[in-house]
C-alpha cells in the first residue's frame, strides 16, 4: 500500500484490524449481555480468538519489519520509500513496479523550498520506474497547484 510516497509494510494493516475486531467484541458481548443466548456468547468467544489471532501475527510481522530495519538500513529505505518490495510480501512482489517520480520537483531549484539544502536537490535524479531524469530544467518546472502554500508567508519572492 502506497500514501505519500511511503510504502506501507502490512504489519501496518494487521495491527489496525484488530481496532474494529475490539469493537465487535464488545458489541457481541453487550448483545450476550441482553439476550443470555449462549449462541451470542460464543460468537463472542469466535471473535475474541480471532483478534488473539491477528494481534499474534501483527507482532510477528513488526518483528520482522524491525529486523530488518536494524539488519538492513539501505533496502529497508527502499521498500519503505517504494523503491524495492518488501521482502515478506510475495505477493506484492511478482507485480510490483518501484514508484514514479516523474511528477518530483527540485525544493532546491524549482520550488525554493526556505529549508531546502543543497543535500536536497535532485535534478539529477532519475524514475526509478521510467529511467528518466526527473527534474527538466529545459522544460521548467510544472505549474503550481492551487492549494501550495503561499511562498510569502516564508518570506520568498513569488515565482510561479
Amino acid at each position: 500500500m502506497f500514501a505519500g510516497g511511503i510504502q506501507y509494510h502490512h504489519s501496518r494493516n494487521l495491527s489496525r484490524a484488530t481496532i474494529p475486531g475490539t469493537n465487535m467484541i464488545q458489541y457481541l458481548a453487550g448483545v450476550h449481555d441482553r439476550t443470555h443466548d449462549p449462541v451470542h456468547l460464543e460468537l463472542e468467544a469466535r471473535a475474541r480468538q480471532l483478534v488473539i489471532d491477528i494481534e499474534a501475527e501483527a507482532q510477528a510481522a513488526e518483528a520482522r519489519h524491525d529486523t530488518m530495519r536494524q539488519s538492513d538500513p539501505g533496502a529497508f529505505e527502499a521498500c519503505h520509500y517504494g523503491l524495492a518490495p518488501w521482502p515478506d510480501e510475495p505477493g506484492v512482489a511478482a507485480t510490483f513496479e518501484p514508484i514514479c517520480h516523474c511528477e518530483r520537483r527540485c525544493l532546491v531549484h524549482d520550488t525554493g523550498a526556505p529549508w531546502a539544502e543543497a543535500v536536497d536537490c535532485n535534478c539529477d535524479d532519475r524514475c526509478p520506474r521510467h529511467g528518466e531524469k526527473v527534474v527538466d530544467h529545459e522544460v521548467g518546472p510544472l505549474p503550481r497547484p492551487d492549494r501550495n502554500i503561499n511562498p510569502r508567508h516564508y518570506g520568498l519572492p513569488y515565482r510561479p
